[in-house]
């Protein structure tokens, strides 16, 4: 476990390296999806439902699993009350997120951002960057909105997508993850991260 372990933290770190080497020279595309037409992904499952997520939103997940949990597609439950416009595969978003083993509950990837700014804190990233690495990740916060903690629950190959393989972790291994959508920048036409409603 502990390989896997390491294996997950060194994927997650170099994405978070590429990405913010990138910030400076990618546009993003103008998100048109309004929150009402936004469909929630995944299933609000009996899984996602039992993980306890209690930390204080923004600073820790407090994550707790009360049983072992196992899961063949995304499941996605939401806390908290979110405003503005909901996260797209096109959008810029602010996001914390912690990786759990669905199984014991062993912490995979602390909670930490997605991608982190000069002062270690959390960074303006595109969706599509955060996809690169983990496109399950990306599709269970999409249609979330600022304010929302989401807890997912998915196999690995949901997370890793055709990655999972190649990352040395078992696809049908489930795995939580739970992200707090700090901010959802709206871009404009020409690619530049407005400010959040």
């Amino acid at each position: 476990m502990m390989r896997t372990r390491t294996r997950l933290a060194g994927a997650a770190l170099t994405a978070a390296a590429v990405a913010v080497a990138l910030t400076g020279c990618v546009t993003w595309p103008e998100s048109e999806l309004d929150a009402d037409a936004c469909e929630l992904p995944g299933v609000d499952g009996a899984a996602s439902s039992s993980v306890s997520a209690d930390g204080a939103f923004g600073e820790l997940s407090g994550a707790a699993l009360t049983h072992p949990l196992s899961v063949t597609s995304l499941e996605t439950t939401r806390d908290g009350t979110g405003t503005g416009d909901p996260v797209t595969s096109s959008g810029v978003v602010r996001a914390n997120f912690e990786l759990l083993d669905g199984a014991d509950g062993e912490v995979l990837v602390p909670y930490s951002p997605t991608v982190a700014n000069e002062t270690g804190g959390a960074a303006a990233t595109s969706v599509a960057t955060i996809a690169n690495t983990f496109p399950g990740l990306a599709e269970a916060i999409e249609c979330s909105q600022t304010g929302e903690r989401v807890v997912a629950v998915m196999p690995a190959s949901v997370l890793f997508g055709e990655a999972a393989t190649s990352v040395g972790v078992d696809p049908a291994m489930t795995i939580v993850a739970i992200a707090d959508v700090l901010d959802v920048y709206p871009s404009s036409a020409g690619g530049r991260i407005a400010a959040p409603a």
